[in-house]
């Protein structure tokens, strides 16, 4: 109904189009100009706060051009404004949206013009006069605005099913673009009639100034409201423990400033580490933490980005080809946002942010500051726990495989537990150890422990803490992670050392691991408890029934369905 009707409208719009003479035809390419320089700040400007004055072109049109003439300009203008919107990558593309938006604004321009005509039949002055001009601005840009914020309601409601309600602030700014844009109407109207083509001229560059002042202001207000709400969240950081307490509290309290769909934090060491993990992350429950790995082996597309150091904003991932999201990542990001941590010239870490057309509009406000603060404060933060981290390395770890050692395992469990921290951990058994011993020797068996070792700490996140158990075995404690995750990572760790030969002089071996996954609460409340549990599970479902295979413990030991083959 409503595009048959727009359709109608436009073609009895382009039937009376009539463009009397030269300097009509100049007024309007003056006028489509203007308009199209003003859609672009706003576009530019997203969905904020700002005022703008197009409704002031269109109420100029109106007075000189007539209802049909400009009826046309608004169709034309409304479909050019959608392509520069699509073009920039700043809105999505939303063709049924655009679709609606030009069928609104032509039925509006035509009903609202025809009814601001009939209206000034029944008052009595001429239209040389002030009166009219002022009275003719008064009543369409009015009857403009109120059709206008109708459309948003009606948008709103079909598109979330929910009642839309005008804050205080968005009226306050309705009625000062009425004042100004009935002014500016009146004005433009006036000028035209008493200077001429070359007064409209000089009228329409100042009216594109004035509205490149408050874009910029926009601009600038936003980017100093987020500077001001960062500097506030960064500075709360220093009252939370460890690291990845600090890195948990600051994505979360980041959603209140910066609208994503995902957040997730990582360190690394890119020449040393084979893949990465998020420290932590927020977002969908159904997102796991494998598919927000990132390989550092291969260096792909979205790696050579984020090595080059500089912040890198997609706003449109599937188009982009600077790097490459796939999967249910790619379901829930249209738009991505990648900031490289630095220590010096090194990258050490990665806080990558995803979300839709809200984080789009965000990305529009001159950011980079604000990401750059971010990552300096993480590079700080970074360097200070691996100054900490050094300086106990020295007493906590085990001489052969550079692991932690068991006292830092009782420790951690100890500090978890008391705290109520949710964790999960891992325990490895390696396969038929005793037999590589008593055919290779012992050093061999020494070099399969390094080599296992190596593999883990590639693998895992920088505060996750592996140690060595006992003899052969080795746990994995993974923080504030759930048992689906670490399973996830636990297998991925298992195959990495089913694939790694281990060089015992001229010839190479291949060793196995079997692991069990248990976690805090779900399988108990001590630490002998949740040990427990894990070694259960992996002796029962893993060592008996063909090891190599990771095997993970179900709320209160049942047996899991999360189970590994070779």
């Amino acid at each position: 109904m409503l595009y048959s009707s727009a359709l109608l409208v436009l073609l009895k719009s382009v039937k009376g189009f009539h463009l009397q003479s030269s300097e009509d035809t100049i007024l309007f390419l003056l006028s489509f100009i203007a308009s199209i320089i003003i859609g672009f700040m706003i576009i530019n400007a997203g969905k904020g706060r700002h005022i703008e004055f197009s409704d002031a072109i269109i109420g100029f049109l109106m007075l000189n051009l007539g209802v049909e003439t400009t009826t046309v300009f608004s169709a034309i203008n409304s479909i050019i404004n959608g392509i520069i919107s699509e073009r920039a990558v700043v809105y999505q593309s939303d063709k049924s949206k655009k679709y609606f938006n030009t069928a609104m604004f032509t039925v509006i321009a035509y009903v609202v013009g025809t009814i601001a005509r009939q209206l000034l039949r029944y008052i009595s002055f001429s239209q040389k006069y002030f009166m009219f001009s002022l009275a003719y601005s008064v009543i369409f840009i009015g009857l403009y605005l109120i059709f206008n914020a109708l459309i948003v309601k009606i948008e709103y409601t079909l598109s979330t099913g929910k009642n839309f309600k005008f804050s205080s602030e968005s009226i306050k700014l309705l009625i000062i673009n009425f004042v100004v844009s009935s002014m500016l109407t009146a004005t433009l109207y006036i000028i035209n009639e008493t200077s001429g083509i070359l007064g409209s001229i000089l009228v329409a560059g100042d009216l594109i100034i004035l509205h490149y002042c408050f874009f910029i202001y926009r601009k600038l207000q936003v980017r100093n409201e987020a500077i001001k709400a960062l500097i506030d969240i960064t500075g709360n950081i220093v009252k939370y423990g460890d690291f990845r307490d600090k890195c948990k509290h600051l994505i979360i309290t980041l959603k209140d400033l910066i609208p994503y769909n995902i957040c997730a934090m990582y360190t690394f060491e890119i020449e040393d580490d084979d893949i990465t993990y998020p420290i932590v992350y927020n977002g969908p429950k159904d997102i796991d933490i494998g598919e927000l790995s990132i390989d550092l082996s291969n260096e792909g597309t979205t790696l050579k980005t984020v090595k080059e150091g500089k912040i890198y904003i997609s706003r449109d991932i599937k188009r982009d080809r600077k790097i490459n999201i796939t999967g249910r990542l790619a379901e829930y990001c249209s738009a991505m946002i990648f900031v490289p941590i630095k220590s010096g010239d090194k990258i050490v870490g990665l806080m990558m942010l995803g979300g839709g057309q809200d984080l789009i509009e965000f990305s529009n406000n001159e950011v980079y500051d604000i990401f750059n603060i971010l990552s300096n404060q993480m590079a700080l933060a970074i360097e200070n726990d691996s100054f900490y981290n050094n300086i106990k390395n020295k007493a906590d770890r085990d001489y052969l495989t550079k692991l932690f050692n068991r006292r830092v395992l009782e420790r951690e469990l100890d500090i978890l537990l008391k705290t109520k921290t949710p964790f999960s951990l891992v325990i490895y058994d390696i396969d038929d150890f005793k037999v590589t011993n008593d055919t290779y020797g012992h050093l061999a068996g020494d070099e399969v422990l390094k080599m296992i070792s190596e593999v883990i700490l590639k693998s895992i996140r920088k505060t996750d803490v592996p140690c060595r158990f006992g003899g052969e075995e080795i746990v994995i404690i993974f923080k504030d992670l759930s048992k689906e995750d670490a399973y996830i990572i636990s297998e991925r760790i298992r195959q990495n050392i089913e694939t790694t030969p281990v060089h015992i002089g001229s010839e190479s071996i291949y060793i196995t691991v079997s692991g069990g996954v248990s976690s805090y609460p779900d399988d108990g409340d001590t630490k002998d408890k949740i040990i427990g549990a894990a070694d259960n599970i992996l002796y029962s479902e893993c060592k008996r029934k063909g090891k190599n295979r990771v095997c993970a413990v179900s709320v209160r030991g049942s047996k899991n369905t999360l189970m590994s083959h070779a």
